[in-house]
């Protein structure tokens, strides 16, 4: 594969995500619980490549790339489903999960998917697609239950 056709499959992988979480809004459209959805899929650079001398060797990170589908939820203060994808020197480090911020207190409930690398970018591609889809599947966490206010439950 040319390095021209490696950009080519990056930059449609990167396409790819936004179509997925796109209809990952639309699904969510149809559930009657949750309201002001808002996703996005962002492509940039960290902090640390423009301000190298701030943070410390090994901490570079060439490329970022985040993607998100969230909304508030009935019974609780919101969902998101995270989905990041960091390069770091030829490595891509993707993680995954779905938080539910349970009230106002921040009180969240963090389901996470495993820590997944990959050593190039050829891995990358080909393992975007069961991997979004698979973030993108997570279930909503179960809603804690609130005390009441009587101190009783």
């Amino acid at each position: 594969m040319s390095d021209e056709q490696l950009i080519t499959d990056v930059l449609s992988a990167i396409a790819w995500i936004r179509r997925a979480v796109t209809q990952k809004v639309v699904d969510l459209r149809q559930d009657d619980r949750l309201s002001g959805l808002t996703s996005d899929v962002e492509v940039g650079k960290t902090f640390e490549v423009d301000y190298p001398s701030v943070i410390p060797p090994g901490m570079y990170t060439d490329v970022v790339v985040s993607a998100y589908v969230d909304g508030s939820i009935e019974g609780a203060h919101g969902v998101v489903w995270s989905l990041d994808l960091v390069r770091r020197y030829r490595v891509w480090e993707i993680d995954r999960d779905v938080t539910l911020h349970a009230n106002e207190e921040r009180d969240d409930v963090v389901e996470e998917l495993p820590h997944v690398e990959c050593h190039d970018s050829r891995e990358l591609i080909a393992a975007l697609p069961s991997l979004v889809d698979e973030w993108l599947q997570m279930p909503i966490p179960a809603i804690p239950a609130q005390p009441r206010a009587d101190g009783v439950g």
